[in-house]
């Protein structure tokens, strides 16, 4: 079973006033919170003892104070409000030095769920106000308690070690690096929430079941989240930071011929309310959502499952070109291999499952491709990228611009405070991402800039799309392409390719992986055409054949509600021409009652 490190946070409702605009209050609050988890940290690293369990050579407290609104309207009325505050915090302790300590080691015969980072068992004892003996109170009993399981989990490793279970010279690198005390104070300059204007702006765009003929349903939801994190370390870290997000969907459904409901969604992400398009400047993605929903409506489907060359075009490439650049299997985020002491004794190292680690210096993707991440850049020609961040959960400045792929070559990774076989120090990408109550940790891209010195026109991968396709003896090609947007991310479409006029008939009925074959990523084709895009990455991964409206990976059919995740960035083509990739056929089951039978909609009548 693998294992990794784990930060939790848990959250609860609190009931507090924050004064944003009243400086004076704002900074006394700051320096509340500041001193009481500084305070705490310095006794606990000198006070915390048991037994004979070795001290705590590193800690680290975060608390993140969240407020988070969320508006739904349906039809043109508003049918939902919910706003809440949370306060959620997280730490991490760790017993031992930095180069052997309780990380990065599983004793099954242990609780096979420990971590050392995370919550306590007295999480309802956190103050709701700005207390500091409060904070501090909760922060002790929390830390008390995950001593004793860090310092009961680094003693038995050292045991291991010195029964000789373990020979010293397996131990190839360290269990933790240290990283230079960084001082970050942003301050918040977001502007009062306006709850009328916000209701006003949501009824309205739910309102296009009225505007548009042939729809049977509409609605729309803005999310808004603001979160504070503050953080502090053992090393001398001080860093307080807003992480705002507001998102907007609107979701548009109609009736197909068989009386199937489909829906078309297009999603946005904005800073702060006031960010938002105007209904007007979304005339256009809206005319188009409209539009490919009723066609839609006339939509065949696929007859048989499709193996050959796919042309993807759009947003969508990016958010398969990421996904694969980061699975479970195959990733450019460098992974642990975790000492594990089983049941029955034995003592082994967890395989790694990232099979490119083995692969530094070697072909892993297509001639005259090249990858950077460049976790600092804020804006790509007037566009923000949200996949920006001024410093990763654990309190590391992200390096400006990272190498990962040159000329199809692999060269390095991206990397957190935990060594592996191939990163000996963090390039910052430990990650905060937004979750429905706060924020939470984990390991992930940024902005990631693809460069395809061999590209072609899109055009020209048309034709070689169809070329492939004759070669394969096959009937049609295929092409996956998203409707355009420079400020949404919009639905995707199916086209069958006819071989001979080139003709695309729209298709439909069709689910597929989202995996790139690893022959296949070594002669994937990318158009000159560029694209900037922002999407949600998220950690959850299936290895089974996924819908393209998967909530978890793709925001161009996500919900409101699922508009969480880590924000990703992506510079790169616009276009890609995979040679191998396989489309299989949805499962849906047919309608039982007929058209006519169906209970008909009073705002029909």
């Amino acid at each position: 079973m693998r294992f990794e490190n784990r930060y939790h946070i848990f959250t609860f409702k609190i009931f507090i006033i924050l004064f944003a605009t009243q400086v004076t209050g704002q900074d006394t609050s700051y320096r509340i919170i500041f001193n009481s988890m500084k305070d705490e940290i310095t006794r606990s690293m000198k006070e915390l003892k048991y037994k004979d369990y070795d001290t705590v050579s590193y800690m680290s407290y975060e608390l993140v104070d969240t407020y988070s609104l969320s508006v739904l309207g349906e039809l043109g009325a508003i049918s939902f409000i919910d706003s809440n505050n949370y306060r959620g915090w997280s730490y991490r302790l760790i017993v031992g030095g930095y180069k052997i300590n309780d990380e990065n080691f599983r004793d099954q015969s242990q609780d096979d769920n420990y971590s050392n980072g995370g919550f306590g068992s007295l999480f309802p004892l956190f103050p709701l106000e700005n207390d500091y003996f409060g904070i501090r109170r909760a922060f002790w009993l929390n830390s008390n308690d995950i001593y004793k399981r860090a310092g009961a989990n680094h003693k038995g490793k050292m045991n291991l070690i010195q029964n000789g279970k373990i020979p010293e010279t397996s131990l190839s690198y360290d269990d933790f690096v240290p990283a230079p005390a960084v001082n970050i104070n942003i301050s918040r300059q977001t502007n009062p929430i306006k709850l009328d204007s916000l209701t006003k702006k949501v009824r309205s765009l739910s309102n296009l079941y009225y505007e548009y003929p042939g729809l049977c349903f509409s609605e729309a939801d803005i999310s808004l989240y603001r979160n504070d994190v503050f953080y502090v370390s053992s090393e001398g870290s001080f860093i307080s930071f807003p992480m705002d997000l507001t998102t907007l969907s609107i979701n548009l459904s109609a009736k197909n011929e068989k009386d199937e409901q489909i829906t078309n969604i297009l999603s946005i992400m904005a800073l702060s309310v006031d960010k938002l398009p105007t209904k007007e400047n979304l005339k256009t993605e809206i005319d188009l959502l409209a539009e490919n929903l009723i066609v839609s409506k006339k939509t065949e489907d696929l007859k048989e499952a499709y193996s050959g060359p796919v042309l993807f075009d759009g947003q969508i490439t990016a958010s398969v070109f990421i996904r694969n650049l980061f699975t479970p299997k195959r990733s450019l985020f460098a992974e642990r291999n975790n000492l594990v002491s089983s049941n029955n004794g034995e003592v082994f190292y967890e395989e790694i499952e990232n099979k490119w680690q083995s692969k530094v210096g070697k072909k892993i993707i297509a001639s005259g491709v090249s990858i950077l991440a460049k976790p600092t850049l804020k804006t790509w020609n007037g566009k923000h990228l949200f996949g920006s961040y001024p410093v990763d959960s654990e309190g590391v400045i992200p390096n400006d611009s990272i190498v990962l792929v040159s000329d199809g070559i692999l060269r390095g990774f991206l990397s957190s405070r935990t060594p592996t076989s191939v990163t000996d120090s963090s390039n910052g990408h430990k990650r905060y991402f937004f979750t429905r109550g706060g924020v939470g940790h984990f390991r992930g891209p940024s902005v990631t800039v693809v460069e395809a010195s061999e590209n072609k026109a899109i055009s020209e991968l048309k034709s070689e799309l169809i070329k492939m396709a004759k070669e394969e003896g096959l009937d049609y090609a295929i092409i996956i392409r998203s409707l355009p947007s420079d400020i949404a991310i919009m639905p995707v479409n199916y086209y069958k390719v006819d071989l001979e006029s080139g003709t695309e008939t729209r298709i439909g009925n069709i689910i597929f992986s989202d995996q790139i074959t690893d022959a296949a990523m070594k002669s994937t084709q990318f158009s000159k055409e560029t694209i900037v895009t922002n999407l949600f990455f998220n950690n959850s991964y299936r290895s089974d054949y996924d819908y393209m409206d998967e909530y978890a990976y793709y925001p161009t059919q996500s919900t409101s509600s699922e508009n969480t995740g880590l924000p990703v960035s992506y510079i790169g083509p616009k276009a890609m021409l995979v040679n191998d990739f396989e489309l299989r056929l949805s499962s849906k089951k047919d309608m039982i009652h007929k058209e006519k039978e169906r209970i008909t909609n009073p705002l029909e009548r």
